[in-house]
């Protein structure tokens, strides 16, 4: 696991049209994701596989929602058919963001696809349904 930077967009553009997140095109975000320097409010973390292939990106920060401020989101997650181990990625980004002082965490699950929901359920994220929004998953840490 590693920092992910504007030098992988190629590869995650690739990663999330395999992963196809219900007919939405997640690479949308990823170049704006990825032109963002890290920093305290913002990081990308990115999974490799075999011959150093991306499996899995994370990006996470500071929480967007009008009623998640405080708290930190999980803006995108890519998950591809070789990432067994997701939620590896997702413990680390936990890791980061409790560091950070964050308390909850959210993913919205039309950013997460089928393979980043069952990461983000066994690292302890509930659903909530948004009314007008979707499905939400929640992670209230004290």
């Amino acid at each position: 696991m590693r920092a992910a930077t504007a030098d992988d967009h190629p590869a995650l553009e690739a990663l999330a049209a395999a992963a196809a997140l219900g007919g939405r095109r997640p690479g949308l975000h990823l170049a704006e994701h990825l032109a963002l320097p890290p920093g305290e409010d913002h990081f990308h973390l990115l999974l490799e596989g075999a011959e150093a292939a991306p499996v899995a990106y994370l990006s996470a920060g500071g929480s967007r929602d009008a009623d998640g401020k405080g708290g930190a989101e999980i803006y995108e997650l890519v998950v591809g058919d070789a990432a067994g181990s997701a939620g590896e990625l997702v413990t680390a980004a936990l890791g980061v963001l409790g560091d950070a002082g964050y308390g909850d965490v959210t993913c919205w699950a039309r950013l997460a696809g089928a393979r980043g929901v069952s990461a983000l359920r066994a690292a302890g994220f509930s659903a909530e349904e948004v009314a007008g929004a979707g499905t939400r998953y929640r992670l209230t840490r004290s």
